[in-house]
């Protein structure tokens, strides 16, 4: 049980850090690629 805290609190520090990091970098344009691989999703399922 403690350890799933302590797993739980990187988890949160790692996405609140993260959220802190990418704040000042330019946004990703990732249309096309996501796109694409539903696309591939879909054909090859």
């Amino acid at each position: 049980m403690r350890k799933s805290f302590m797993l739980c609190g990187l988890y949160a520090a790692l996405v609140f850090g993260g959220q802190h990091f990418m704040r000042e970098r330019p946004k990703l344009n990732l249309r096309r690629p996501l796109v694409l691989w539903s696309l591939s999703l879909a054909i090859f399922r």
